[in-house]
């Protein structure tokens, strides 16, 4: 209900703004914000904005902080055309977060590079705790360019799934964080 509260506040307020004002709905919804549970509130939402902005563009994007796995999870209501996916894409995770204090003690190692491999191999912190991120680590000092997980194999398959899903569907996805 607050969420409904919000929003119908929001489109109130800004109806006669210009259009060039879009709404994002949520961003990152993840935890118990899942997909599914997101779907119907999603479209009761977007029935409401509806009321009082009939063309406002809107993002909206899947559980999982917005991932392009969700996609086939995300039910988008009928009869509307001016909805856009929004999703998020931080691979090459070790990479793009780096030294990021919030998600210690794994991404503590820097200076990793993008495209891998480096031209000499990179000691990862020794805090790391999970064993996952080790072998990251090994597959980046040691696999080519092409296949190295800091390179474009580690996001290629998620854009993929992203355009195949926006031609299957006929909606426009947008990678807001990359």
């Amino acid at each position: 209900d607050q969420f409904y509260a919000i929003w119908q506040q929001v489109a109130e307020h800004f109806a006669n703004a210009p259009s060039s004002l879009a709404f994002e709905l949520l961003n990152e919804p993840n935890s118990r914000a899942t997909t599914a549970l997101m779907n119907p509130l999603y479209a009761e939402v977007i029935r409401r904005i509806r009321v009082t902005n009939p063309s406002r563009t809107i993002f909206l994007g899947p559980g999982e902080y917005n991932s392009a796995n969700e996609l086939s999870k995300l039910v988008l209501p009928n009869g509307d055309d001016n909805l856009i996916v929004t999703l998020h894409c931080y691979d090459p995770y070790y990479f793009t977060h780096q030294g990021a204090e919030w998600a210690y003690p794994d991404t503590k190692t820097t200076g990793v590079l993008f495209p891998g491999p480096p031209a000499t191999p990179l000691a990862p912190d020794k805090t790391i705790v999970h064993s996952w991120v080790l072998d990251w680590f090994n597959d980046y000092n040691r696999l080519p360019t092409e296949r190295n997980p800091s390179g474009t194999a580690a996001f290629k398959p998620l854009l993929q799934k992203a355009k195949n899903w926006s031609e299957m569907y006929g909606r426009p996805v947008h990678f807001g964080e990359f």
